[in-house]
């Protein structure tokens, strides 16, 4: 028979199916890191550095291996690179996150600091990944309850890191429930509560209707790059188009399977009235751009993606890596410099593509610019049907709630869908399926929120305010040495 101790050290083996558990029901995720802080509050070895990797890579590690399967499909079965090579990219991006994931409980646990800061901690080290290299602000804790919106609210306050922290403050909470510390755990969860009560959403003042229609062509990704299949895939979007009558028409990222021409595009829609925005890549000079082309009237303007994919749209250092393919057959794709709104009869409009819906500062940019709907153009169909699918549109709850915008995001496969300012989902398309998704919508009046004057650097302001804490925690050890 185990002792109760014993239980404890080892209760860390439930985290990753309770990690696992709560990608799907975002309820567990508010007690899912309570095993992880048992079982480390247990280890009284020497070794704490061997402990907190143990701990954390054997609850993180299949989580994050079942999280971007997707990945590795899109690598190995539609980008046809090697399975050997396919694998390490693929492992190679969870190890990555695994890494960021231990930092924060080793340093708890090294210089013996209270686990009530250990949200502070953990937070900080999910905004460094996000700035570190070329950023990955994937698979942040806050993907647990982006379907939340009285949880996500003060977002717009904050962020969505923000967010996340409040998360993690509830797992504590409960952890010193579990110890009988109940005066923390309850301090913890009244602050949260108040907060509820504390945030509101802006007022509306709706002064603008219009009506957007989504196409999502639901176009197989073995089919989507055919030579055979290219002008069948554009004639889904053109005569789905032709039907539509709306305010504006949105096709998602790569909808224009061919190298953009604007008179090939005027002989098939050149005389239609209603302006669209579709994604397609582009050329000026010898540069190449994965572009969203907004079509008006015969003209066209363009925003180039700022976000490039490393190791897909570009290779970094290609000098020295030249061995690795990039996934458009134009070879790497260069990064884009404007900030382009496009104006939909008095409506400015933001078009962002795939990766970069999950930057806050993307969608902030635009929203100070002066846009009013965010458009986020997508192809997720690399995923196939595995949980990395169901994982970069929840950002868009958040870009939602942090900039009081409305968010139509549309995707060749899915997940197509209108998200309020209050992070609801208001209408969807379902995923792997053909549609249009006709929504009116009444514009709230342009409304500043916190997070776009302020709430943008919290992030920012956590990884400082941990380099204190860690600082002061460190001096202590060395004189109590």
């Amino acid at each position: 028979m185990w002792s109760k101790n014993n239980i404890e050290r080892f209760a860390f083996i439930l985290a990753p199916f309770l990690l696992i558990l709560s990608f799907y029901y975002s309820f567990i995720s508010f007690f899912a890191f309570v095993p992880l802080l048992i079982s480390l509050n247990s280890q009284k070895s020497a070794k704490v550095f061997l402990d907190v990797f143990l701990i954390i890579s054997i609850s993180f590690l299949p989580f994050f291996l079942f999280l971007y399967i997707g990945l590795l499909k899109g690598i190995y079965v539609y980008n046809h690179v090697p399975f050997f090579l396919a694998f390490s990219m693929y492992f190679g991006v969870c190890i990555y996150q695994l890494a960021y994931t231990i930092v924060p409980f080793y340093l708890i646990k090294k210089f013996n600091i209270s686990f009530l800061l250990l949200p502070v901690f953990y937070i900080a080290f999910e905004y460094l990944r996000s700035i570190v290299l070329y950023g990955d602000p994937i698979g942040n804790v806050s993907m647990f309850v982006y379907n939340m919106p009285f949880f996500i609210k003060d977002a717009t306050w904050f962020g969505s890191y923000f967010v996340g922290l409040k998360l993690l403050f509830v797992n504590v909470a409960i952890y010193y429930l579990y110890k009988n510390k109940i005066k923390y755990a309850f301090i913890i969860l009244g602050s949260i509560a108040c907060l509820f009560f504390v945030v509101n959403f802006p007022t509306k003042n709706g002064s603008m209707k219009k009506s957007i229609a989504l196409i999502q062509g639901n176009i197989s990704q073995s089919q989507k790059w055919d030579n055979a299949m290219l002008i069948n895939n554009l004639n889904v979007y053109v005569n789905a188009t032709k039907k539509t009558n709306a305010d504006l028409v949105v096709w998602p990222e790569s909808a224009y399977p061919f190298l953009f021409k604007p008179q090939d595009f005027d002989n098939l829609l050149g005389y239609y009235k209603t302006p669209i925005i579709f994604g397609a890549q582009t050329q000026r000079g010898n540069n190449y751009y994965n572009s969203a082309v907004f079509f008006n009237n015969r003209k066209y303007d363009y925003y180039d993606k700022h976000k490039l994919v490393p190791f897909a749209e570009f290779i970094p250092l290609r000098k020295y890596l030249s061995f690795i393919p990039t996934v458009t057959k134009f070879g790497s794709f260069t990064h884009g410099k404007r900030f382009t709104l496009f104006d939909v009869d008095g409506l400015k409009t933001a078009a962002i593509i795939c990766y970069e819906e999950d930057f806050e500062n993307i969608a902030r940019t635009f929203k100070n610019l002066g846009a009013r709907l965010l458009v986020v153009i997508t192809n997720d169909a690399w995923f196939g049907n595995t949980p990395t699918f169901h994982l970069f549109y929840r950002d868009d709850f958040y870009r939602a709630v942090e900039n009081n915008i409305y968010v139509a995001r549309c995707a060749n496969t899915g997940f197509s869908m209108i998200v309020s300012p209050q992070g609801k989902m208001i209408t969807n398309l379902k995923p792997y399926t053909f549609g249009i998704l006709k929504t009116d919508i009444v514009f709230d009046d342009k409304k500043i929120t916190i997070f776009d004057k302020f709430g943008h650097f919290f992030g920012l302001f956590d990884l400082i305010f941990t380099g204190i804490l860690l600082s002061i925690a460190i001096i202590k050890k060395k004189k109590a040495a």
